[in-house]
């Protein structure tokens, strides 16, 4: 551009630079040409810019920009949802045998353990989390829902989890005694992603 001007971008199409340069900006088709103009002895002199600009790059690069953001915010929020959850997993760890008064079971820490991992495997849908508790037997639950009515439910143990799905368009499901390894995590995910 011959000098050094620095852009400073405001709500219209005027856009003040260093140096009293002021460029006026013109749409034309899917191009925008910077038209330069600068007073020097009381008199305007106007000359076009020395290129144009593109105008669905820049578009296409700022949306690309606006979602990378957005998923860095989203895998932050993710990682203060996911470490609150696991708060609830280390005062689950305290809870002793016969915790409910009934003869519950106290969890284990493998199962607490497997817990976390599942927490660790996602970040989708981490926020429609309802729930995290434990159960009379040793093992945890967990429980996404969404504001649809749609619901799943995990039950975790110490080497095996099952879980049902409540999806609109689909019967209700249940999946039974499943290993919990790669496969099943991502087959469980794949249905949460759905929510």
């Amino acid at each position: 551009m011959g000098e050094n001007a620095i852009l400073d971008y405001s709500s219209d199409s005027s856009h003040v630079v260093k140096n009293d340069i002021t460029n006026k900006v013109k749409i034309l088709g899917c191009s925008v040409v910077l038209f330069f103009s600068s007073v020097a002895d009381d008199k305007i002199k106007a000359k076009p810019a020395d290129f144009t600009f593109n105008f669905q790059q820049a578009v296409s690069a700022s949306l690309d920009d606006t979602i990378i953001d957005s998923r860095v915010e989203y895998k932050e929020r993710a990682s203060i949802i996911r470490n609150e959850w696991k708060k609830e997993l280390s005062k689950i760890a305290l809870y002793e045998d016969n915790w409910d008064a009934e003869g519950a079971i106290k969890v284990p820490h493998v199962v607490l353990g497997k817990a976390i991992q599942l927490l660790d495997f996602t970040d989708t849908n981490i926020h429609l989390i309802q729930d995290i508790y434990a159960n009379p037997s040793g093992t945890i639950s967990i429980e996404w829902g969404n504001t649809n009515d749609e619901t799943i439910g995990v039950e975790v143990g110490a080497r095996k989890m099952s879980y049902y799905t409540s999806l609109r368009g689909d019967e209700d499901s249940f999946f039974n005694s499943l290993l919990i390894d790669k496969s099943n995590l991502t087959a469980l995910f794949d249905r949460v992603r759905r929510l």
